[in-house]
């Protein structure tokens, strides 16, 4: 077994148990403004993860070194030296890490561009047995939690989509 097949089973064990080493493993493929692939470090991830759930779930520093740590063994990441390296320890993706990435693309709706999986009827059967599959045991309160969260989006979306609709309408 290669070491991309064995990281790749690994992977998927992991994916059964939690979001988080996915969601960093994304983030160091995304690029910067430059195209370059994004150079992090815990905190910067801490930070974003924070934002982008408008401070609903800001991981723990607990929670991300250890998988900073195990990624950078399994040689996913590398450490990147800069100035204030004595203060973070600074990483960027390797070739087996985009490689992992590739296969995971292939192997979970997860790592897929969500216009993809939402356009193609293929995918999005695919999307909901795998969704309805995870969600399978959880309680009903929690269900009802993530409905009310889901609807909240579609109605906050709704409002911005309404606001634009308003505001192109008085420019013309």
């Amino acid at each position: 077994m290669s070491d991309v097949d064995f990281l790749l089973n690994k992977w998927r064990e992991k994916f059964k148990r939690g979001f988080l080493r996915f969601i960093i493993l994304r983030m160091f493929c995304e690029k910067d403004s430059e195209n370059d692939f994004n150079v992090l470090n815990g905190m910067i991830i801490r930070d974003r993860i924070a934002r982008s759930t408008n401070n609903n779930w800001v991981p723990s520093p607990g929670s991300i070194y250890p998988i900073l740590a195990e990624m950078e063994s399994d040689g996913l990441i590398e450490q990147v030296l800069r100035e204030d390296a004595k203060k973070f320890k600074w990483y960027r993706i390797t070739p087996l890490g985009l490689e992992l990435v590739s296969l995971l693309r292939k192997d979970s709706l997860a790592f897929r561009p969500s216009d993809e999986v939402f356009t193609n009827p293929r995918l999005f059967e695919q999307f909901k047995k795998e969704f309805k599959s995870i969600h399978r045991d959880v309680s009903l309160e929690e269900l009802e939690r993530l409905y009310r969260r889901f609807t909240l989006m579609a109605s906050i979306t709704k409002e911005l989509m309404d606001e634009k609709k308003r505001n192109s309408s008085q420019r013309s």
